[in-house]
């Protein structure tokens, strides 16, 4: 009895690590959890979607779930994907593989989406998230064309773009706090 109960163990364990297959009810199950505007409901589901959903395939999992969405104006769901990466994630590599739903996201009707969508892209250092970034001084929210700018405040090429930033909408109206805060980060820079 001994050595069959040691001989199953040791088969067990020589099988291997599972490899875990998105399955379509797995996709499901996590696109209604997601779909909440309760803070704790949403903490429990990103719980639940990481004791469930290896790390190795999150990315994989949160690609197939934004894909899922049946109405793409309808940013609940959405905004809980985005919530997770900005709450569970450091940033998101360019590889991954819904960085360019990301990307078309920052144009979304939802300014709730794309204010999410820029702090996750914000964390990125390469050209691609950067140039996003940037794109956001045309957003038509004042609000998120003054966090592009504050974003941008540390980058190496600043100075030009608060300049131009200036030079483009300092009689707009629509863009006057904006356009402020550019003024005082270029001040900023012309102290150091």
């Amino acid at each position: 009895m001994k050595y069959c109960c040691l001989i199953v163990f040791l088969f067990m364990g020589c099988a291997g690590p599972r490899v875990f297959e998105i399955k379509d009810a797995d996709v499901q199950r996590f696109v209604k959890t997601f779909n909440t505007t309760d803070p704790l409901a949403g903490a429990m589901a990103f719980q639940d979607f990481e004791k469930h959903v290896p790390p190795a395939q999150r990315m994989d999992m949160l690609a197939q779930m934004w894909a899922q969405e049946a109405d793409k104006e309808a940013p609940l769901m959405r905004l809980g994907i985005l919530d997770y990466l900005i709450n569970k994630t450091t940033h998101v590599p360019v590889g991954a593989p819904f960085v360019q739903d990301l990307l078309e996201a920052r144009r979304h009707s939802d300014p709730l989406i794309r204010r999410s969508v820029l702090h996750i892209l914000r964390r990125g250092t390469e050209p691609q998230f950067r140039n996003a970034v940037k794109d956001y001084l045309e957003d038509p929210d004042d609000g998120l064309r003054e966090e592009a700018l504050i974003e941008m405040r540390h980058w190496p090429n600043s100075r030009a773009v608060f300049e131009d930033y200036v030079k483009k909408h300092r009689k707009k109206k629509s863009r006057a706090r904006s356009v402020e805060k550019a003024k005082y980060f270029l001040k900023k820079k012309r102290q150091k």
